[in-house]
Order: structure tokens, then sequence, then C-alpha cells
């Protein structure tokens, strides 16, 4: 668990996700879902029950290579950064992440500091050697953040995203880690 003040003095928590998180964490993914169309999924997409998003942590606590943290303000979860890695022998060091933060959060750094714990598990697990990730070309803040953070545009796949019949390409971008 880390503690870290927010650009507004506000303390925000890092922390894993837990079983009993399950049922606030799925409210609140369909709301993030809902606010942005920068995920790849709509809310109503998001159909996860309890119990499987309770299997998805617990999946996620017994692996080495994946982890799945949340961000925690005045007890309610705001936000999260999902880690997903291969479980192939010769693909095990590479991982991909989703992110997420509400609307009425933005801009306060939160994203930032996923990242930044992320990155510090990721270097610590000794297996992860790279994390990849894609982003929407018109995510511009989102471009901005994962450059300041070290990760490097590698490619673009075009039309990679289909949002109210417009085609967005999405860039790909990755940081290796050594």
């Amino acid at each position: 668990m880390v503690h870290v003040k927010l650009k507004n003095n506000q303390e925000l928590i890092i922390r894993e996700a837990e079983k009993d998180d399950a049922e606030e964490l799925i409210i609140s993914v369909k709301k993030i879902a809902d606010e942005t169309t920068f995920l790849t999924f709509e809310a109503d997409e998001f159909t996860l029950t309890k119990t499987e998003e309770e299997k998805i942590i617990a999946e996620s606590h017994a692996s080495d290579n994946r982890i799945f943290l949340l961000a925690i303000l005045n007890d309610k979860i705001v936000g999260f950064i999902k880690v997903d890695a291969n479980q192939k022998k010769r693909c095990k060091h590479l991982a991909s992440f989703g992110i997420g933060v509400l609307k009425e959060h933005w801009n306060k750094g939160i994203a930032k500091h996923l990242i930044q714990e992320m990155l510090k598990w990721a270097k610590g697990t000794q297996i992860l050697r790279k994390i990849n990730l894609g982003v929407q070309s018109n995510n511009l803040a989102g471009i901005h953040l994962y450059k300041k953070m070290g990760f490097q545009e590698e490619g673009t796949e075009r039309r990679g995203a289909l949002i109210y019949g417009e085609f967005y390409d999405v860039i790909l971008m990755g940081l290796l880690i050594d």
C-alpha cells in the first residue's frame, strides 16, 4: 500500500485489489467506460459478475507477472491499472496494461501515480522486461503521459478502434525494462 499526496493535497492510496473490492470495482469500471471512449469497451459490454471479478483478482494475486492496482480516494475506488502478462515461457517477459480513472478525478495525477507504482512493481518482478500498450490517436493527454513515463511509439494500428461509426488509429507503445 502506498500513500501519495495529489496536486490538490488530497491523499491517494494505491494498493492491490482484493476480492472484497470486486463489487465496487465493477461499478467504477462501468462508470469509467460510460464517461470515456478511450477504453476498448463500452459500459454495457463490461458484463463481469462479482464472482468473475473475484476470480480475476485472485489470479492476479497468484501470478508473479500480473498485478491489479486500485487508486482509492476518500475510501472510494477512483481508478485502476491492470497488468496482464503472457504465461508461456517464451513470452512471460511481456505484459500489457489497461488503466482508467473516473472523469471527476482527471488531471489530479492519479494515472501518473498508478503507472509509477506499476512500473516499480514490474521492475521488481525480475520477470517482466517489456510493457506494451495501445492508445487511441485522439487520446492526446494519454499519449503525453505515456511518453513522459518513458514509453516510446513503436507503430500504429490503423483503424484500431471504431467509436460511434468513426475509425481511430491506435498507437502502439512500449517500455523496455532493464
